[in-house]
C-alpha cells in the first residue's frame, strides 16, 4: 500500500483502504488488528484512530473495540473495497480448481 502523507486526510484514508484491500485478497474472513495497519501504513497511533473513525462513519470500514471502546480490529466494508479496487479484483480463483467447480 502506498505510504499516507500525515497531512492529507484523503491519502491517508485511501491508505488504510489499500491495506485493507489487501489483506482481503488473501485473508477474506479476518480482520487486520491496529499494529498490523500501523505497520502497513506507517501511520501513528493518533491518525490512525482519526482515518478509522472518519472511514467507519462513511461506512468503509466495520470496526472492533474491546471493553474499553478501544479500536482492535478492522475490516473493509464492501464499498471500501470498491473504492480502492474494482470488485473484480478480489475474485480470483486458484488455478488448480475446474471452471465448472466456480459458483
Amino acid at each position: 500500500p502506498t505510504r499516507a502523507g500525515a497531512s492529507d486526510p484523503e491519502a491517508v484514508e485511501e491508505s488504510i483502504l489499500l491495506a485493507l484491500a489487501e489483506d482481503y485478497r488473501v485473508n477474506p474472513g479476518l480482520h487486520m488488528t491496529r499494529e498490523e495497519l500501523i505497520e502497513d501504513t506507517e501511520l501513528e497511533d493518533e491518525r490512525l484512530d482519526e482515518a478509522l473513525l472518519s472511514l467507519e462513519e462513511k461506512n468503509l470500514i466495520d470496526v472492533y473495540r474491546d471493553k474499553r471502546g478501544v479500536l482492535r480490529l478492522v475490516k473493509a466494508t464492501y464499498a471500501g473495497l470498491e473504492k480502492v479496487r474494482p470488485i473484480d479484483y478480489f475474485r480470483w480463483y486458484p488455478d488448480w480448481l475446474k471452471k465448472d467447480e466456480i459458483f
